[in-house]
């Protein structure tokens, strides 16, 4: 499917402008003639290749889901709150994905079924509760409370990692001191034990020359 702009004059003489997917060019122009009296413009939307990551940090997510939230609840339209927080967000591959979910949203598709595009970004949770928001009339109310559970997720995430760190940081500086001593260490020791006249224990010698 290709996306394209469109702009066109509907029935009652008034400018129309948004965004539709489409076979073609031909396909385009047929589904416009059926709802405008005639197409001023037809441009087709080129996709961005983006050259660095094509991922979404839980962070980014959280704070979008947070911004929906707010900026629906004070009234704003949903199509214009997706293009208001789009326009903040600084990753160009999650901006684009905000870009055509708003996109489907000025065709008359619900936020739930445009968010199943991207299962990579969008968790079956996450689908799952949007979903039952748009049902239930309370989006903004379930969006706040998918916000708290990410914030609280990501809490404790890196509280995981903080109690992770320090065990896996004594292990490491535990084998690095043991490779130290067994290469600079032993060799000291060798050294006294011959000025002695006397042999390295068994096992010390045999790590040592092994």
């Amino acid at each position: 499917m290709t996306q394209f702009k469109f702009t066109y004059v509907d029935f009652d003489k008034k400018n129309v402008t948004g965004t539709l997917e489409a076979q073609d060019r031909e396909s385009a122009l047929k589904i416009l003639s059926e709802k405008s009296e005639y197409v001023t413009d037809l441009k087709e939307i080129k996709k961005h290749v983006f050259l660095f990551s094509q991922n979404v940090r839980n962070e980014e997510l959280m704070i979008f889901t947070q911004q929906l939230a707010t900026v629906i609840a004070a009234g704003v339209p949903f199509k214009r709150a997706l293009d208001i927080i789009a326009g903040d967000i600084d990753n160009p591959f999650f901006k684009s994905i905000v870009m055509d979910i708003s996109s489907g949203v000025a065709e008359g598709k619900p936020i739930s079924e445009m968010l199943v595009k991207y299962p990579h970004i969008f968790s079956r949770l996450y689908q799952s509760m949007t979903e039952a928001g748009e049902t239930g009339g309370k989006l903004p109310d379930i969006l706040k409370r998918l916000a708290g559970y990410m914030e609280n997720a990501e809490v404790m995430r890196n509280k995981v990692k903080a109690a992770l760190f320090y065990p896996s940081a004594v292990i490491v500086i535990s084998l690095l001191i043991s490779v130290f001593i067994f290469l600079f260490g032993v060799k000291q020791f060798e050294g006294i034990y011959k000025g002695l006249n006397a042999q390295l224990p068994f096992i010390t010698g045999f790590n040592w020359h092994s």
